[in-house]
């Protein structure tokens, strides 16, 4: 069943019930012409951060885009309308991930850290960012467009033979040729396209499955591909985010296979459905595996990355003094504690995505 396409009104209006006929009309020409603005990653990281109220610059969006709502909106400011700014950046993202840009609906999911922190459109964004991610896992598995792959039956061609036999000439020749070149190149065509559909299955799967021996190797190995140690050498809180940054390095390609978040909870183990604060977790590992773990980020993906940022701060300023650090840019983090689980999940997604964006 093909899936519904993204729809601007009925997704403003869930936001804001009360917006007249007018401000609904200026918003969806000002997303119209915002959406080919969002190029490249480091705009889908302003974006999520204005969804979900993170610091933002407000002079290093003005032009792409405050300047396009503006034009709708004389009155529209980034630095006084935040919580507008906020459900439009959250509907260019809804239409990213209706799009079937995965990319994107990690990067939500890995902003909301484990949905502690909750976008301006009340949830709706974190619900189609996990359903996105759900159905692309499933899509994975190998299907075949048919049991059999058969050329096609070309059509009759007995007329233009006929006129052959009964008038041997250049022209008859030419159009009995010209007829047979034609039906064979359709038939040509209509096999190869579904030679193409099975090759694509064969060739997703076969990029699958190597993830997915990789990832059953990695957990059955109990060997931390980047740290280079046993993974049963660490403590439980510490163990999780190991956990979650070896699976995002192994992965091959987004979101990873269906299975990636089993493997997660039988590797973080008994201590899964605990809690913990991120500070904890990160001072559970020792000075050198903080380090192997650390990752150079961009300036713009600093938020949305929070536990490699944490980890980042980590290595470079040591235990117990990078954690006021954080906690400066990271306000609505302090003290939020999550599961074993939930961080090795947070941590893989954030890996998955830094390595796709080359920042590993």
């Amino acid at each position: 069943m093909a899936e519904p396409e993204f729809d601007f009104t009925e997704v403003y209006r869930r936001m804001v019930p009360s917006a007249s006929r007018e401000v609904v009309a200026a918003r969806e020409k000002a997303h119209r012409d915002l959406l080919p603005e969002v190029k490249t990653m480091e705009r889908v990281y302003a974006l999520c951060r204005l969804a979900f109220e993170l610091p933002e610059e407000p002079s290093a969006i003005a032009e792409w885009f405050e300047k396009p709502i503006k034009d709708q909106d004389p009155h529209f400011s980034i630095k006084i309308d935040i919580a507008e700014a906020g459900r439009i950046a959250a509907a260019l993202l809804r239409h990213r991930i209706a799009d079937n840009d995965l990319g994107v609906a990690l990067c939500v999911l890995s902003t909301s850290y484990s949905g502690k922190r909750a976008p301006f459109d009340a949830g709706d964004l974190l619900g189609a960012s996990r359903d996105a991610i759900v159905k692309a896992g499933k899509r994975r598995g190998m299907t075949f467009p048919s049991s059999k792959l058969a050329y096609p039956a070309g059509k009759p061609l007995n007329p233009e033979f006929a006129a052959i036999e009964d008038n041997f000439s250049a022209a008859s020749v030419k159009a009995g040729i010209e007829a047979a070149v034609a039906d064979l190149r359709a038939s040509g065509t209509k096999f190869a396209a579904s030679a193409n559909l099975a090759y694509q299955s064969l060739r997703n799967d076969a990029a699958r499955l190597p993830d997915e021996v990789d990832l059953l190797w990695w957990h059955l190995g109990d060997w931390s591909e980047l740290l280079e140690k046993p993974r049963s050498q660490l403590l439980p809180p510490g163990l999780a985010l190991v956990c979650g940054a070896d699976m995002g390095a192994l992965v091959r390609k987004m979101p990873g296979p269906y299975g990636a978040y089993g493997i997660l909870r039988r590797t973080v183990g008994e201590s899964g459905d605990k809690t913990v604060l991120l500070d904890d977790a990160i001072d559970a590992l020792d000075p050198t595996d903080i380090a192997r773990l650390a990752c150079k980020l961009s300036p713009e993906s600093t938020l949305v990355f929070p536990v490699h940022t944490a980890i980042k701060l980590a290595a470079e300023r040591g235990k117990g003094a990078w954690a006021n650090a954080f906690y400066q840019v990271a306000k609505d983090l302090n003290n939020v504690a999550v599961t074993h689980f939930d961080l090795s999940v947070q941590t893989y997604r954030e890996r998955l995505l830094i390595v796709d964006d080359g920042l590993a």
